[in-house]
């Protein structure tokens, strides 16, 4: 509903949705300053196979939109934060609403969000790895910069350069998460430490199952189970020892009258 919708765009700005509107709209307006569209198009275009939606809800935004109907009305709208954007559509871009899908603006519109998000200002690195970082800062004489969140502290290597300082972490910290560069008391930048993901590596299954048996079915594999428990060298033994007593037997009646 549009009410649930307007209560998760609130987590994001000032962007809200009104009542849906069932009329057909072309998509005519490209704002060719917005960071999305930054070096895709040599020079601005104003004619191109008009994509366009078969219904929409109108949108109150006090940014200016990224793509637009041909009556100024927002098709495309960008709530942007410190760290990244968030990309909202007036209209469903399904095929039965609307061809946005086969127009060549999708391509460029769907990079470039991925590629803008990707850009959030904040270092990720890998636990264990020896890869440095610079975080820019001036360092007073003997003091050392400290990277720590509410549940580990540690001092990384560092070498100061003119008004940077390098980085390494080594084998701290020793749980992943985000953590924090304290320069004294103050945080000066970011950081998110993560684990390798190794377990997801497939590369290493045939060696896991090395020495396993393929069955061809279910009943093939409990029929085998069931004979290897009931298959016993045991029952060899108890033969001979009935034999032995056999013998033992028939030579006791030979000698004792």
């Amino acid at each position: 509903t549009t009410e649930n919708l307007n209560l998760f765009l609130a987590n994001f700005g000032g962007l809200k949705m009104n009542s849906k509107v069932l009329s057909e709209k072309l998509i005519t307006k490209i704002n060719f300053d917005h960071p999305l569209f930054t070096n895709v198009f040599e020079k601005r275009i104003t004619n191109f196979q008009y994509p366009k939606v078969k219904s929409f809800f109108e949108i109150n935004n006090a940014a200016p939109p990224i793509l637009s109907f041909s009556d100024q009305t927002s098709f495309l709208n960008g709530i942007q934060n410190s760290l990244s954007s968030v990309y909202v559509f007036s209209a469903a871009i399904n095929k039965e609403n609307s061809n946005f899908q086969n127009s060549p603006l999708i391509v460029p519109v769907f990079f470039n969000m991925v590629q803008n998000n990707a850009i959030t200002g904040i270092n990720s690195i890998k636990i264990g790895t020896n890869d440095s970082f610079f975080v820019e800062t001036v360092l007073e004489k003997d003091a050392i910069l400290t990277i720590k969140n509410n549940t580990e502290s540690f001092i990384p290597l560092q070498q100061i350069s003119k008004g940077k300082v390098k980085l390494t972490c080594n084998d701290n910290p020793t749980r992943a998460g985000n953590y924090n560069v304290f320069n004294s008391n103050s945080a000066i930048a970011d950081l998110s430490f993560n684990f390798a993901r190794t377990e997801s590596n497939l590369k290493n299954s045939s060696v896991a199952l090395d020495g396993f048996n393929k069955e061809s079915s279910i009943e093939s594999f409990f029929d085998k189970l069931q004979t290897n428990r009931t298959d016993s060298q045991i029952w060899k033994w108890f033969v001979v020892a009935a034999l032995l007593f056999l013998i033992l037997e028939i030579f006791i009646q030979k000698i004792v009258k």
